[in-house]
């Protein structure tokens, strides 16, 4: 039986490419090789990492009526830049108990969620809008990733207003988005023990096997290319 072709686009982040992991580890490497084993010839155009702006200008620039899917793995750049948090000067209570500071600092972090249409979640909201309504045409032939986890301090909360953010976002523009948080958390059995940041074989096997099944059950390469799809003659 012939192979069936599928063309892909990937625009990754920082862990695309399985830093600290021998070769053909990485979440990419095991999708295409799991699609290959359905029987796919699969032929990959892969770019990153790359920050939210730096994939909008691509995706501007390519033809993306060219490819059967298009997998966008974005934001980790953005999410390895802390936000700063509120903070109150501690003008009579130097030393407040724990059950203040605790009130204190939900108080606080009410007060920025209530806020965070402002830098920097503002900017990052359009620069994530430019890369939905770059899509959008495409949207049944993508997937959002949002960023994945990061284990310094202080990422645990900044990932969670950011997943909501691509979730949200990419619900406007009515492209799909994977909710990462309900397969990858904050567990250190999924870092590699010598590194901050990277994820270890097991994170990238489960992220790998997960994306395949997502492809897989989106029906990305109909028996024919959609009308709205082929290359203009005229």
């Amino acid at each position: 039986m012939t192979d069936r072709i599928m063309n892909i686009l990937i625009l990754g982040g920082m862990q695309a490419y399985g830093p600290g992991l021998p070769g053909g580890k990485s979440y990419v490497s095991q999708l295409i090789r799991r699609l290959r084993a359905d029987g796919y010839a699969v032929q990959v155009d892969q770019y990153g990492p790359l920050t939210l702006p730096e994939a909008a200008t691509l995706l501007s620039r390519l033809k993306l009526y060219d490819y059967d899917y298009l997998l966008l793995q974005l934001g980790d750049a953005e999410l390895a830049q802390p936000y700063r948090w509120p903070v109150r000067h501690p003008a009579t209570h130097l030393n407040p108990s724990l059950g203040t500071w605790l009130r204190r600092r939900v108080s606080q972090l009410h007060l920025w969620a209530r806020r965070h249409q402002t830098a920097p979640m503002r900017v990052l909201r359009h620069q994530l809008a430019t890369v939905l309504m770059l899509v959008q045409p495409y949207r049944n032939r993508t997937l959002m990733v949002p960023p994945l986890p990061q284990r310094r301090a202080g990422a645990a909360l900044q990932q969670a207003l950011t997943q909501s953010l691509f979730l949200d976002e990419s619900r406007l523009w009515g492209v799909p988005c994977y909710d990462v948080a309900t397969l990858l958390d904050h567990d250190s059995l999924l870092f590699q023990t010598d590194t901050t940041d990277d994820l270890n074989e097991l994170a990238h096997e489960l992220l790998g096997s997960t994306l395949h099944t997502q492809l897989i059950e989106h029906d990305p390469v109909p028996p024919e290319r959609p009308r709205w799809r082929r290359p203009s003659t005229s």
